[in-house]
């Protein structure tokens, strides 16, 4: 098959590498011949990925961009696909000012029309170029159907550019081998775990007040929070004002995510703006509830509740609710916990349900067609 290119902003890791890396395993499942770009890495970082610069001054240093487009224009496939917008501008870049020959598939990696709103005064009209510019290539790719429409609606001029929705893929490995809705035992499983990085976008001041409610309702369960961030020093003075630091953990980063989500019984997350929250994923293929705040489409999307017109939606193992900052919804967030921390997760077979749309075949089947 054609070889494709796949150009990532960084290998800091983070939610966009790790999507990146999910998805060129997904092309490579299906047969691809895959070669990978970091725009922003040490050379010494890792040897999976090509380096081209090491930091947004390298753009003025001419040395520097040339080294970075005779890599690129030695190494790169016809199919390029640039993941979230550093990637996006300079593939653009490569096409529109130096000429190479290269389809360019753009990939965004947030939930665009939330992001778009929050923007506001010349921040917002510098967006809006970055996202006409997208007229200029041969694809944009979205991670949500509501996320496509909102673009074809909004930007969309040049006929035949694709507009195509591609959710992240999810490929659990356990010991080089996929595993995916195997049976896990329920004994010894407790508690709420969280896992993110402690930012203020990601709302875990609001899920720790949310807990103290959970608390003063007669919950008995633990909450462990996974990551580390900025907000570290201010949550751990929030967790000691409400008297809870026998009851909350901060456990900080983790290398073993999965063992994290096996030990618990419920997700909660309160993110403000997502693109596609994988966590949500892997919190599935563990067979845990979930608590999710209405961060992206892809909340409803996951649990095949498109049509769904109300913001909220309360089931049996999954809870989806707004999380403005009012005491109101920090108490409803409470409420939640308290009630699904009474119900059993689901098994693999309610799991699997949501999760076999996909798996590493589908999701390429969706590239394949995307590059035709």
């Amino acid at each position: 098959m054609t070889d494709i290119s796949v150009v990532i902003p960084h290998n800091r890791g983070g939610g966009t590498y790790s999507a990146s890396i999910s998805h060129i395993r997904a092309l490579k499942e299906g047969g691809y011949d895959v070669n990978s770009f970091v725009i922003f890495g040490k050379e010494s970082s890792d040897n999976e990925h090509i380096k081209l610069l090491k930091s947004y001054i390298s753009y003025l240093n001419p040395f520097s961009l040339f080294s970075a487009i005779i890599k690129f224009r030695n190494k790169t496939s016809k199919n390029v696909i640039a993941m979230h917008f550093d990637s996006i501008i300079f593939c653009f870049l490569m096409k529109k000012i130096f000429r190479l020959d290269v389809n360019v598939y753009a990939f965004i990696h947030t939930n665009m029309p939330a992001y778009y709103s929050s923007l506001m005064g010349i921040k917002k009209i510098i967006f809006k170029r970055i996202l006409l510019l997208m007229n200029g290539i041969e694809g944009v790719v979205f991670l949500t159907e509501d996320q496509v429409e909102w673009f074809q609606k909004n930007f969309l001029y040049k006929v035949d550019l694709k507009v195509v929705c591609i959710p992240n893929p999810y490929i659990p490995k356990i010991n080089n081998t996929t595993v995916f809705g195997s049976p896990i035992d329920d004994k010894g499983r407790h508690g709420f775990v969280f896992l993110g990085r402690l930012s203020q976008e990601k709302n875990v001041d609001f899920i720790i007040k949310a807990f103290s409610i959970y608390c003063c309702l007669g919950g008995s369960d633990n909450l462990y929070i996974y990551g580390d961030g900025s907000e570290r020093e201010k949550l751990l003075k929030l967790i000691l004002s409400l008297k809870l630091q026998d009851r909350i953990t901060l456990c900080g980063n983790t290398s073993n995510p999965v063992d994290a989500l096996h030990r618990a019984r419920t997700l909660v997350t309160a993110s403000q703006i997502e693109g596609f929250p994988v966590v949500l994923l892997e919190a599935l293929d563990a067979q845990l509830n979930i608590i999710t705040s209405n961060c992206s489409s892809a909340c409803y999307e996951l649990f095949d509740l498109d049509g769904v017109v109300a913001r909220e939606f309360h089931g049996e193992h999954i809870s989806i609710l707004d999380v403005p900052w009012q005491d109101e919804c920090i108490s409803k967030y409470g409420k939640e916990m308290r009630r699904l921390s009474e119900n059993a997760p689901p098994n693999r077979y309610e799991s699997g349900k949501y999760l076999s749309k996909y798996r590493a075949e589908v999701i390429f089947k969706l590239w394949v067609e995307t590059f035709k």
